[in-house]
């Protein structure tokens, strides 16, 4: 039976039928809060200048562009020249990844594949990479793993 031969009475079945499904009812989402102050970072570059000077690292970059042709920006770097006698230079970046535990855009699938392109370009540049969660960034261990990647 097509549509067209349909009675009154095949129509309002057929739409009682549809209608009864389970549909998602529209969401009202609610302004922003205005009396919730907004989150203050996990550290500030005079912290970060700070740890460097009494673990002996030397001064960082903040948001460092380092591709010729994109807008991507490091975090935290280094960008040693020759540094103590040494005739190589030492490239590292820091790269501070909040919102791991909470799906936050770091672990989402098309954040991850633009942070590898990332990466990888860094990496043929000559770049070494350090991956840290806020709280861990302003430690002991952050910071010997930096020396290690200096070669100091």
């Amino acid at each position: 039976m097509s549509f067209k031969d349909w009675k009154i009475g095949d129509v309002e079945r057929h739409n009682q039928r549809v209608n009864s499904g389970s549909k998602k009812q529209a969401v009202a989402r609610t302004p922003p809060d205005p009396t919730i102050k907004p989150r203050k970072p996990a550290y500030t570059p005079e912290q970060v200048k700070a740890w460097c000077k009494e673990n002996g690292l030397p001064e960082p970059v903040f948001e460092h562009r380092f591709h010729p042709a994109r807008k991507w920006r490091f975090d935290i770097a280094w960008d040693v020249r020759c540094h103590a006698g040494n005739i190589h230079s030492y490239n590292v970046a820091c790269e501070i990844q909040g919102g791991l535990w909470i799906r936050g855009g770091h672990n989402r699938g098309a954040q991850m594949k633009a942070d590898w392109e990332k990466l990888h370009e860094a990496q043929l540049l000559g770049w070494k990479m350090i991956y840290v969660e806020p709280k861990d960034l302003l430690t002991k261990e952050t910071a010997d793993l930096v020396k290690k990647m200096l070669k100091f």
